[in-house]
């Protein structure tokens, strides 16, 4: 028998919760392959019967990624010798939108409460693609949840950003070397609708970069729910601490 697509996730499935409110969060390395994870899973959550809103962290990203000296700064900081946890601080409060993310995250507190009294929510997000060379054009997302719903955010530092204000959800880790989700991030950036501007592209020229974002994310490795080895997208592993559904 065939498998089915993305059936290798099926564990990271049984264990999102089925509170009213269920966020699960996908982080990685840029390019390390967690939107191609994030697709398969909504389709597998779907499948299950799961309502789903798929969120991209980098809609909440800065205009200033779009700036070379901004994005000079930024590596100077990371290389500046400080503690890790001092330079990712700092950059998150650098490069994200702290207005529109702000937003967002008020709208997932104030539809917990809803959800759990059985009624159905709306969420809007205000985003933008200004990490992409030629931003496409946005309208804020406006999507209807019920009880039971499944947030599933994907992005570089994902659990940085929002463990603080939603400790509770499930956690992904997407782990490839950094070289080669170095080697993956050029070779999407020889295709126009995916490529990133020319600041951003800027950091893939210098190896650096995705080994201090390897660093960040990689020394709370451990915490993470859930770790699934891509270096190959035809043979993923998947490998879990013991994590049980949380039920309402």
């Amino acid at each position: 028998m065939e498998p089915r697509e993305g059936e290798w996730l099926d564990p990271i499935v049984a264990c999102v919760g089925r509170c009213a409110l269920n966020l699960v969060l996908v982080d990685g390395v840029p390019a390390s392959g967690k939107s191609t994870l994030a697709r398969q899973l909504e389709r597998r959550l779907i499948t299950a019967g799961r309502e789903v809103l798929l969120v991209e962290n980098d809609w909440f990203i800065h205009p200033d990624i779009r700036d070379p000296w901004a994005l000079a700064r930024g590596l100077g900081l990371a290389l500046s010798g400080r503690s890790v946890e001092a330079v990712e601080s700092a950059l998150l409060e650098r490069f994200l939108d702290g207005l529109r993310l702000g937003r967002f995250m008020d709208g997932l507190g104030a539809a917990a409460p809803e959800l759990e009294a059985g009624r159905r929510v709306e969420l809007c997000l205000e985003g933008a693609w200004w990490n992409l060379a030629l931003p496409r054009q946005w309208s804020p997302l406006r999507r209807e949840l019920g009880p039971g719903a499944v947030v599933l955010i994907e992005g570089t530092l994902s659990r940085a950003v929002y463990h603080g204000r939603f400790p509770v959800h499930l956690s992904v880790l997407v782990d490839v070397p950094a070289e080669t989700a170095r080697a993956r991030f050029l070779t999407r950036n020889r295709v126009a609708e995916t490529r990133r501007n020319l600041a951003f592209s800027a950091l893939a020229w210098v190896s650096p970069a995705f080994r201090i974002a390897a660093e960040m994310i990689g020394r709370d490795a451990h915490l993470y729910d859930f770790r699934v080895e891509l270096g190959s997208f035809g043979a993923p592993r998947v490998f879990g601490r013991t994590v049980e559904p949380a039920k309402t």
